[in-house]
């Protein structure tokens, strides 16, 4: 079975390059609502299927969110901005 994914991970910046923030819950979901992915810590590593998705950060009572699009063998490092 051939499945078109990359490996992407995930962290909770204060600012564009910045250091991943500890203590964050992340929840990763289809466009449509579908939990794929839970994890917890400064990174969150999942692989995933080609496809538009969204995630959500949880640190300190907050929820910070990106929506992203996976392509096939496209590895990469999403970072999820600490919004004021």
């Amino acid at each position: 079975v051939y499945r078109r994914a990359s490996r992407i991970t995930f962290k909770l910046v204060s600012q564009t390059g910045g250091e991943a923030i500890a203590d964050t819950s992340w929840t990763v979901m289809t466009k449509d609502g579908k939990t794929v992915g839970e994890t917890l810590g400064a990174f969150s590593v999942h692989v995933l299927q080609e496809g538009d998705y969204f995630v959500a950060a949880r640190h300190q009572d907050r929820v910070y969110d990106s929506e992203f699009t996976v392509r096939a063998d496209d590895d990469r490092e999403i970072e999820v901005l600490v919004q004021p």
